[in-house]
């Protein structure tokens, strides 16, 4: 369940985030916060690896 909720409440909030940024702003920057969402999620994944890879592994 906390892996869905990791999935779908930021990228449910986005939207929202944007908006908001526009009335703050005036510019529209979708592609940044996209962008810089993609980034962190393709980021993570090689550190969840290394981090469950020697946690699985145990004391040496």
């Amino acid at each position: 369940m906390w892996r869905f909720c990791s999935y779908l409440i930021p990228w449910s909030m986005l939207p929202d985030v944007i908006e908001w940024d526009e009335l703050q702003t005036g510019q529209r920057r979708e592609g940044i916060y996209y962008g810089f969402m993609v980034f962190l999620r393709n980021w993570r994944w090689p550190w969840a690896y290394l981090w469950w890879g020697k946690r699985c592994r145990g004391p040496v």
